[in-house]
């Protein structure tokens, strides 16, 4: 019986090339653009290959072939080499499952330390509004100001100098005929 569709594209001289491409340090993808074919087709190939599908199986193993000579050689020339950062790097990039650090570092979060604090409050009996004067629901009315003879009387006096000097003494208004020095 006659296969139906299409005969595949896949021949030995094509397998060579995409070889040839994979054990220079081309990725699937630019070794699949270089000969014209898609990467669907490509893993499709493979795919068939690990089923044991002739000539999809020679494709797969000169395939894995290319790519364990490509890692080789580099591995060798990363011990070999006094410059190997970017050979490893190479590596990481195309084989990240083989050759990029798999280990997650996570970054340093900073705690907060957590500090036990007790207020103790003693009210004498009186609320906090009481003790605070301070209205706490709103629609309160607003506390009273308290009278003028508890305010501080401590002041600044400002000198001639620039300096400033605090008094005791309560502030009274300056006469007016004091204020200018002339008379009326």
């Amino acid at each position: 019986m006659k296969k139906r569709g299409r005969p595949t594209r896949l021949n030995a001289a094509l397998t060579k090339r995409l070889c040839k491409h994979i054990s220079n340090a081309c990725t699937v993808q630019a070794a699949c653009e270089c000969e014209n074919i898609s990467t669907k087709s490509f893993f499709e190939w493979v795919s068939r290959g690990e089923k044991g599908e002739q000539p999809f199986s020679h494709f797969r193993d000169a395939v894995m072939r290319a790519r364990g000579w490509f890692k080789a050689r580099v591995c060798k020339s990363i011990i070999e080499e006094k410059d190997w950062r970017a050979r490893l790097e190479l590596l990481a990039r195309i084989y990240p499952l083989e050759f990029a650090r798999s280990a997650e570092r996570p970054l340093p979060v900073e705690e907060r330390k957590k500090f036990p604090i007790a207020i103790l409050l003693t009210t004498n009996g009186k609320t906090i509004q009481e003790i605070t004067n301070f209205p706490m629901i709103e629609g309160d009315p607003p506390a009273p100001a308290p009278p003028k003879d508890e305010l501080p009387t401590r002041r600044p006096i400002p000198t001639a100098s620039g300096r400033v000097i605090w008094t005791d003494e309560p502030y009274t208004e300056p006469d007016a005929d004091t204020t200018n020095g002339a008379e009326d």
